[in-house]
């Protein structure tokens, strides 16, 4: 199968004004949601974007699985391509109103993801990647540069999964030694670091489409991403991006 970046990159593109479009009507009535058994919400809107997603992909690709976070799989599940989507990354953001939701999109093979995008319907922002560069609108993004942790903006999605998942004292003690800690979270805070407003985000808990749009970027930016052992993040649980200047410490000191 040929299927390249820019042909990605189209595809996306493509989707970009429905995406939105769906995203701004459901915000423009009172947003409710269900809740799924992890508590996690959910609403007409992630389901209806998903549903938009899964329904191109399938008629205009159809040897490609597709994985969504609402509707499992569709599609070929024996394929060695398969297409992830996270609809609406923070849900949570979407239903109060704050623009800092993302849809998160990545193409995969043989389970490796070769491209990715965080686009961001409430600011209109589409920034993609191939783990060899990371484009917004267009235009290349690198991270920057980080001497230490004392002098970095470390980002999480928030503080609860720390306590949940992993030591909390730890992670504690990384924010009191960073610069400027904030919970600017889920693919916006990727999206921040990829633009090199940041240096660190750290996710405690995470799913395979929280992460596979992030890799590509993350990489094709500079940056260093993995798991919260230092190991591989397809196959993982949790996230660690940082400039590399400082990745090994910040997993060192988790």
């Amino acid at each position: 199968m040929q299927f390249d970046f820019s042909q990605f990159v189209d595809l996306v593109e493509f989707l970009r004004q429905p995406i939105k479009q769906i995203a701004e009507f459901y915000q423009s009535i009172p947003v409710r949601a269900e809740y799924k058994s992890d508590n996690s919400p959910v609403t007409v809107a992630d389901r209806s974007i998903e549903k938009l997603f899964v329904e191109h992909i399938t008629t205009s690709m159809p040897g490609c699985a597709v994985v969504g976070e609402e509707s499992g799989m569709t599609g070929r599940a024996d394929s060695r391509y398969r297409w992830v989507i996270d609809p609406i990354d923070g849900t949570r953001s979407y239903m109060h109103g704050v623009p800092l939701y993302s849809t998160l999109i990545a193409f995969m093979e043989d389970d490796v993801p070769l491209y990715g995008a965080i686009y961001l319907p409430g600011l209109d922002k589409l920034l993609v990647g191939d783990n060899d560069t990371a484009l917004l609108e267009g235009e290349r993004v690198v991270m920057r540069k980080c001497a230490s942790i004392e002098k970095a903006t470390l980002l999480t999605s928030g503080i609860g999964g720390f306590f949940k998942y992993r030591d909390a004292e730890r992670f504690i003690d990384l924010t009191q030694r960073a610069e400027c800690f904030r919970t600017w979270g889920d693919g916006y805070g990727y999206y921040l670091l990829a633009t090199g407003r940041a240096d660190i985000m750290v996710d405690a808990h995470t799913s395979l489409w929280d992460c596979a749009a992030i890799v590509p970027i993350i990489r094709g930016a500079g940056g260093v991403i993995t798991d919260y052992d230092g190991g591989p993040v397809i196959g993982g649980d949790s996230m660690v991006a940082a400039s590399p200047e400082i990745h090994k410490e910040v997993i060192a000191s988790l």
